[in-house]
């Protein structure tokens, strides 16, 4: 990821993360309305109702945000298959549970279930 370029990205891609630098460092200028102007592998230029002129900015702002969400998003992927993992030894499980008469089954089934709501919920 290190030597990511803005200029490898859509430019949708590069306003979403624009938008995203605002909203998760400087929320209370969001009221001024950041409007992105044009943007290079070095720099965003971009402006503000509030300043009437042009403002500048590293691009590496932007890439830092993009890179924690790619993180973050191979950190879920981890976190899921792991859990689908889990799930299905309980699944192997309440299957043995039921096949042995065992009391333990409905109890297990639950569990089942509640891991199976809560993964879908973390998706």
């Amino acid at each position: 990821m290190g030597n990511l370029k803005l200029s490898e990205l859509s430019k949708k891609r590069v306003i979403e993360l624009f938008e995203q630098y605002f909203t998760e460092n400087f929320p209370e200028k969001l009221k001024f309305n950041p409007t992105l102007i044009e943007y290079n592998d070095d720099n965003v230029k971009f402006g503000m109702w509030k300043h009437h002129g042009v403002l500048n900015m590293g691009s590496e702002n932007l890439i830092k945000i993009y890179e924690n969400m790619e993180s973050r998003f191979e950190q879920n992927k981890t976190v899921l298959k792991k859990w689908d993992e889990l799930i299905f030894e309980l699944d192997k499980y309440l299957s043995l549970a039921k096949k042995t008469g065992g009391t333990l089954s409905h109890k297990v089934g639950s569990m089942r279930d509640k891991q199976i709501e809560l993964r879908n919920n973390f998706e």
